[in-house]
């Protein structure tokens, strides 16, 4: 298992043992999405503002790979699966089907320190078969592989309805199943009852970092996200939307990290966005 130690550990901050990620992986689903028509723009900045790891498809792991060639680079989580939205490019809707677009010697010649994986709760039966068969073959890969494996579990189908889809306990289930399947992180849904968060993280034997969702105008809204987070005991955030489509990104990137790696409060950190 020493692979898969080395890997996850470079992911989390060596003093805090905490992570800020900045994914830049939305295009694989969205296309060219908001904030993020050139990616590269935005993986150049991020060494810089002392973020822990980021979010990559296979082509854009590729096409940036330079960036990442120094031992002060970020860590890169490799986004390996595609649920198919709908039928028309850069769409957003129901998921229709589910595949595996990278594999894990994919990952391996990539350089990448882990391989993340969608797990998506509510949609057709067969679609959720398959997505549960692929995540739990993909997990058994990547313990022969050191490959450390980050699995998301979402409640994105229209069986589970919007206002159910931060429910603690759904959430707490879906997170215990990926678990189950041989995640080795854990990237949930945020649950905003402080006191079901922490249960949630005390009862999830992995590291659990949290996903930042729909952008939210309100900058001190993120804040109290992440605030929120870290006194759950979260081991980390994983904002993207609410980095990347915001002007002050930098600005906000810093804050973040006040608040993950410094202990800062969000009214501390809110001082830092112009």
């Amino acid at each position: 298992m020493s692979g898969k130690l080395v890997r996850l550990g470079r992911l989390f901050n060596a003093a805090s043992a905490r992570s800020l990620i900045v994914p830049a992986d939305h295009g694989l689903n969205l296309g060219a999405v908001s904030g993020l028509e050139e990616p590269r723009l935005l993986l150049e900045r991020l060494e810089g503002l002392g973020v822990d790891a980021t979010l990559v498809s296979p082509g854009i792991a590729r096409a940036t790979a330079d960036l990442f060639a120094r031992r002060t680079a970020p860590a890169r989580v490799l986004t390996i699966d595609l649920p198919l939205l709908s039928s028309v490019p850069g769409a957003d809707g129901e998921v229709r089907a589910y595949a595996l677009i990278a594999s894990v010697q994919d990952a391996l010649r990539l350089g990448v320190e882990c391989v993340k994986v969608l797990l998506v709760w509510g949609i057709e039966s067969a679609v959720q078969m398959e997505n549960l068969r692929l995540v739990a073959a993909l997990a058994r890969e990547c313990e022969v592989s050191e490959m450390p494996l980050m699995v998301e579990p979402v409640l994105w189908g229209a069986a589970i309805p919007e206002a159910d889809r931060a429910d603690p306990r759904l959430v707490a289930n879906a997170c215990r199943i990926a678990v189950e399947l041989g995640a080795d992180v854990v990237k949930g849904p945020y649950v905003a009852d402080p006191d079901a968060l922490a249960t949630l993280v005390r009862r999830t034997p992995v590291p659990l970092v949290l996903l930042g969702g729909p952008r939210l105008d309100d900058a001190r809204a993120v804040l109290d996200i992440a605030a929120n987070a870290m006194n759950a005991g979260v081991r980390g955030i994983v904002f993207g939307r609410n980095v990347f489509q915001r002007p002050d990104a930098d600005a906000m990137i810093r804050a973040l990290r006040s608040i993950v790696h410094d202990g800062a409060d969000a009214g501390q950190a809110a001082k830092l966005v112009v």
